[in-house]
């Protein structure tokens, strides 16, 4: 998350106030001598710093007061907030909040909340035939993820069954090969998870035999689960 009224900037960014190319700092993963001043998510796809914070790293002077580390977990949540795809996920409001997988659905086809900016390789317009360019990360303000969700609530849905309708009994999944591997590959991460809060995303995706990116998606659900 992007606290209210910082300025972020990305790899580019962090590799130009170092004063190499963007090349250079990732083969050299400069990013990690610069850890104080992340914003992003430790898993994030994509890196964003504080300037601020930042620029006293890169000339060497002592790091300035980063009230978003102590701030009360019970304050008021800013909506000026700006927020990665998963943060604007966990922020939508609990009770309709739709599932992870069908919110990133929204997200690519346009149907969810136009982004207020984006870091990283540029992106097209939500809803293009031409997919986000890998490693663009949009972002969103709180504001603009609630008024969507709001705005969407007061919408009634067209056709199909009306939102957050449920089955008159739950499907019985028990004999669906491939449910119950998406099953296991959950409960694997899960107890990654709680070995190590911080796992290796690379021996996750190994050891399911899956892509580093589904390992990053997954691992994203079983914390917001």
């Amino acid at each position: 998350m992007i606290p209210e009224g910082r300025t972020a900037v990305d790899d580019a960014g962090a590799a130009q106030l170092l004063g190499i190319s963007l090349g250079t700092f990732r083969n050299k993963k400069a990013w990690q001598q610069l850890q104080p001043a992340l914003l992003s998510r430790p898993d994030a796809r994509t890196r964003v710093y504080d300037e601020e914070v930042l620029r006293a790293i890169v000339a060497g002077k002592p790091i300035p007061a980063r009230p978003w580390l102590d701030a009360d977990a019970d304050a008021p949540l800013a909506d000026g907030d700006l927020l990665d795809s998963i943060e604007a996920w966990e922020a939508l409001p609990e009770e309709g909040r739709v599932t992870l997988a069908t919110w990133r659905g929204y997200l690519s086809t346009g149907a969810g909340p136009s982004p207020d900016t984006s870091f990283g390789t540029p992106r097209t317009s939500p809803g293009t035939k031409t997919k986000a360019a890998p490693g663009a990360a949009d972002h969103w303000y709180r504001a603009t993820v609630l008024q969507w969700a709001a705005q969407r609530e007061d919408t009634p849905a067209s056709g199909g069954r009306p939102q957050g309708s449920k089955d008159s009994r739950p499907r019985d999944l028990s004999g669906d090969a491939r449910h119950q591997q998406a099953e296991e590959r959950r409960a694997h991460v899960r107890a990654a998870l709680t070995a190590d809060p911080a796992p290796d995303l690379d021996a996750i995706a190994a050891d399911l035999g899956v892509s580093r990116r589904h390992a990053e998606r997954l691992v994203a659900e079983a914390r917001a689960s």
